[in-house]
């Protein structure tokens, strides 16, 4: 019997874990790097033969993958960071707020999050941009405002960091 049933984070979870994750490596995650870390996590999440999972429908916006599931998780996240003044700033590792954050999460996810936290977060933004344009299935062959095709990245693990 487990004490503690494992669970898929929520969106707004997630998006809070990458930016203190981040944070507490030393990395200013602003809004459009969340968004595409985002996605990055829902890309590896495909190219292990899972669903995703954000639960968005992402989509190619101007500067890359967008989702309108994701305004109101991206606000509440901002209000939130502004207030305690931190958002998009960089903090030392004793800011760090909640360092359990995700303990609940099914491992496996946990771990896959913590890898594209780690591969790309601290990218710069020139190089994060390229990744996500130019090596991830969904996104060679878009359109802008067309549906990004996900279950393209099942096939792409030759590009895989």
């Amino acid at each position: 019997m487990t004490l503690f049933k494992k669970r898929e984070p929520e969106l707004g979870d997630l998006a809070a874990y990458i930016v203190e994750s981040a944070r507490g490596r030393g990395i200013a995650v602003n809004r459009g790097r969340l968004v595409k870390l985002l996605y990055l996590v829902d890309v590896e999440r495909v190219r292990t033969r899972r669903q995703p999972v954000t639960g968005v429908a992402w989509i190619l916006g101007r500067s890359g993958p967008t989702a309108s599931g994701l305004e109101a998780t991206l606000r509440d996240l901002a209000t939130r960071e502004k207030e305690s003044g931190q958002w998009g700033r960089s903090v030392v590792h004793e800011s760090f707020r909640d360092p359990s954050r995700g303990d609940d999460w099914i491992a496996g996810t946990k771990m896959l999050v913590d890898g594209v936290i780690r591969a790309y977060a601290g990218l710069d933004t020139e190089a994060l941009d390229d990744y996500v344009a130019n090596q991830t299935s969904p996104m060679l062959d878009a359109t802008p405002g067309d549906p990004l095709q996900l279950e393209l990245a099942r096939d792409d693990r030759r590009l895989r960091r």
